[in-house]
């Protein structure tokens, strides 16, 4: 039954904006522009997989968490998403000084790819016991996209300082700088990351407890206990 996020997918894209004249200081702090676009894709369905094939796939046994899960009736899988395209302006420090690097833009996406639901073929769609098992499953997706909604000014406000919190790099070799530059990003967001994870645990946790893995399974007359076996 639990809903499982895997590691965070970075995806960086990096745009260097080449000013041709020199500056007449060295590297001067910027105050970039962030946009916080987030990721919510929509839930699908799979209902071709038996209990035991959903059992193996929840990883029953093979985490702390999981090890917990008594019998996965069902399963919400989805990946946490974070996306940016990043725009820094190289300059150059004087006639003969290294060149320098600001950022000036910077559009991140973050949240959840589609969350895929698993429910047994053990169980026909539209039946008491199908829908029992959707109506728990389904509280898992929306609890990952209420908890985005509320902690997307949060996240924001985490980037901003975060940004604000990194030294201009500069260097004599543009590759060189690009990378420097990817590296500080994906730690900010790394970061960020692992923060959002662990609040979500918890909003999963008050979902997955003994009380609510026994009131899907008594529900219908019990026929999902019948049908399903750890």
């Amino acid at each position: 039954m639990s809903a499982y996020a895997a590691p965070v997918t970075l995806l960086i894209a990096l745009l260097l904006l080449s000013a041709p004249a020199a500056m007449a200081r060295g590297c001067l702090a910027a105050t970039p522009i962030v946009t916080l676009e987030p990721l919510s894709g929509s839930a699908n369905i799979d209902n071709s997989k038996s209990q035991r094939a959903i059992q193996s796939l929840s990883g029953v046994g093979q985490s702390s968490h999981a090890a917990r899960i008594p019998m996965a009736l069902g399963l919400t899988l989805t990946q946490v998403m974070a996306t940016s395209r990043l725009t820094a302006k190289i300059e150059q420090t004087g006639w003969a000084g290294p060149k320098c690097a600001t950022v000036q833009a910077l559009t991140i996406g973050f949240g959840f790819a589609p969350h895929m639901i698993y429910i047994p073929n053990e169980f026909t769609p539209n039946t008491c016991a199908y829908n029992a098992i959707y109506s728990h499953e389904i509280q898992h997706v929306e609890t990952d996209l209420n908890l985005l909604k509320s902690r997307l000014t949060t996240i924001k406000s985490k980037v901003i300082a975060g940004l604000a919190g990194l030294p201009p790099v500069s260097g004599d070799d543009e590759t060189a700088i690009q990378k420097t530059m990817k590296d500080q990003l994906e730690r900010l967001l790394t970061q960020i990351q692992a923060d959002f994870t662990r609040e979500r645990q918890l909003a999963q946790a008050r979902i997955d407890n003994p009380n609510e893995y026994a009131r899907v399974g008594n529900s219908c007359g019990g026929i999902i206990k019948q049908l399903a076996r750890p």
